[in-house]
């Protein structure tokens, strides 16, 4: 910045088309460190929805902060009911009990219908035997956004999308070989797990939603195949469920219990109703 001004003073008072020519490349070089400077907060921010507009450092930095002390675990209520701040036993808690939510609790299922479920006609059977295109491959790496936060790896996709010219290849191959049964590597499947407050005032470990963050490439296997159901899935699952599902809305079964329940409210005579919510912490 010191630069430039020094230019345009020497412009100011002597003009010359060697002073116009350093001045447009001390500006185009200034506009780069502000846009890398400007990307660095955004990521930082993790703000999507300011896609556009103006670069405002205090904004992000102030944004990054906020998004750090609220996502900070400083205090949690253990299982005997005693408050802990001693963030090496809050470590082990946490290790323990996302363990214990992932994985598999023995039990035996008795009675389990193996009837009633829609069958797969040969169409779709060959729909998902079909080999994966290079097409589907590339489509799905640019339907991601591109500045998620990374995985272990470090890696967003907007590197991949980026230098695509020059991964492109190396990276179908890959894609294909796992999907002709070739075991993922182990440093590609690492996935970090970020807990996420449900409430203002978490107390537990139950209070705070876990999200994975994954490897771009491990991502992009994912893609692949959801996109590869989302053609099948409306044909197998029920009108009941609402999410997760193209042209269906959660919120339409929100508008639909509220129905319910006021129905219940209101009904007088006849036998008695009873609505049950489940919630299914291992779903």
């Amino acid at each position: 910045m010191h630069s430039f001004n020094n230019v345009q003073k020497a412009f100011d008072h002597f003009p010359t088309s060697q002073l116009a020519q350093k001045e447009l490349e001390i500006r185009d070089e200034l506009e780069n460190v502000l846009d890398q400077e400007d990307l660095l907060w955004r990521q930082k921010a993790h703000c999507d929805w300011l896609q556009l507009g103006d670069g405002n450092t205090r904004f992000y930095h102030s944004r990054t902060i906020k998004r750090r002390e609220f996502n900070h675990i400083s205090t949690l209520r253990l299982d005997n009911g005693d408050w802990c701040s001693d963030q090496d036993v809050l470590q082990a808690k946490a290790v323990e009990f996302f363990e214990r939510l992932y994985s598999k609790s023995p039990s035996a299922l008795k009675g389990m219908p193996t009837f009633g479920f829609p069958i797969l006609n040969s169409s779709k059977i060959s729909l998902l035997e079909a080999n994966v295109t290079d097409e589907e491959i590339k489509r799905a790496l640019f339907d991601m956004e591109p500045l998620k936060v990374p995985g272990s790896d470090g890696y967003q996709s907007l590197f991949f999308q980026s230098q695509w010219d020059a991964l492109g290849r190396d990276v179908c191959h890959w894609v294909k070989e796992v999907f002709s049964g070739k075991p993922i590597d182990q440093e590609l499947n690492n996935t970090l797990i970020i807990l996420i407050p449900k409430n203002n005032n978490p107390e537990n470990f139950s209070h705070f939603q876990p999200i994975s963050l994954c490897s771009v490439l491990y991502k992009l296997i994912m893609k692949v195949s959801a996109n590869t159901f989302k053609m099948i899935f409306p044909k197998l699952i029920s009108q009941e469920q609402a999410g997760f599902i193209a042209g269906r809305d959660i919120t339409d079964n929100i508008i639909l219990a509220q129905e319910v329940i006021h129905t219940m409210r209101c009904k007088r005579k006849g036998k008695s109703w009873m609505a049950i919510k489940l919630d299914l912490e291992k779903a």
